[in-house]
């Protein structure tokens, strides 16, 4: 999450412990999931904007196969 970069809306937020999922869409339409650590926060409808690492992402196509390994899975964000 960052002051400017890809814009996008937060949809829900799942706290799994050790790490928190944050749900987001794009204007376009594209589902996001970023993986951020436990202490992330973010409101349903709240406009944030994203800078990730590339070679961190994994990508996935609507049926939910991974369309790429381009790195890491920690910090990744995780496109649908």
């Amino acid at each position: 999450i960052a002051a400017h970069g890809l814009p996008a809306r937060a949809e829900h937020l799942e706290f799994l412990g050790d790490s928190a999922l944050l749900h987001l869409s794009t204007d376009s339409g594209l589902a996001l999931v970023l993986r951020g650590a436990p202490g992330l926060r973010a409101e349903p409808g709240e406009r944030l904007h994203l800078l990730f690492d590339p070679a961190r992402a994994l990508f996935f196509g609507e049926d939910g196969k991974r369309r790429a390994k381009l790195g890491a899975r920690e910090g990744a964000l995780l496109v649908h």
